[in-house]
């Protein structure tokens, strides 16, 4: 199921969570407004303190069958296309370690040939040893790297740690 379709369905029969977000997008007064900040800080301030985590990018791939209009990989964008070896990975991968990063997101378009799930596994198998384990949503084909299932009712999967495959 493509991203499109998944967020179609979510649509038509959102869950509570998705119907949350949708208030949230409502207009609302200078006083409501400002509620609203005041607790998103606080509920920022509880989960994550006063830091700012990042993640430096891997692109692993640009191949993609998908025709997003935002999106830099999309199919009939006249590009030259290439996928990195798991070997390249783990030489950009080793480079950002080196920089002292431990934060990694690996973003590739969506293409069943070129970045399948046993590409973007190979992957995250060889940089366990030295990034630690995948905090996955999912592989380009849009199944969970684990079973969990997110709150949305999407096919997003959690696994503990510092590892993000991210498609685009």
């Amino acid at each position: 199921m493509s991203f499109s379709e998944e967020l179609n369905g979510l649509m038509d029969h959102p869950s509570s969570l998705v119907r949350r977000f949708m208030a949230l997008l409502e207009p609302v007064d200078d006083a409501r407004l400002e509620a609203m900040a005041q607790e998103s800080r606080r509920l920022t301030r509880l989960h994550f303190g006063r830091t700012i985590r990042l993640f430096a990018p891997i692109y692993l791939s640009n191949e993609c069958i998908n025709n997003c209009k935002y999106c830099g990989f999309s199919r009939d964008n006249p590009i030259i296309r290439t996928t990195l070896t798991v070997d390249e990975v783990v030489q950009e991968a080793r480079y950002l370690h080196g920089l002292g990063l431990r934060s990694i997101l690996l973003v590739a378009g969506e293409h069943p040939k070129f970045v399948s799930d046993g590409y973007m596994q190979e992957c995250l198998d060889a940089l366990h040893s030295f990034i630690p384990a995948g905090a996955g949503n999912r592989t380009a084909s849009g199944r969970p790297l684990c079973g969990n299932r997110p709150p949305w009712g999407g096919t997003t999967g959690r696994v503990p740690g510092d590892l993000q495959p991210g498609g685009v």
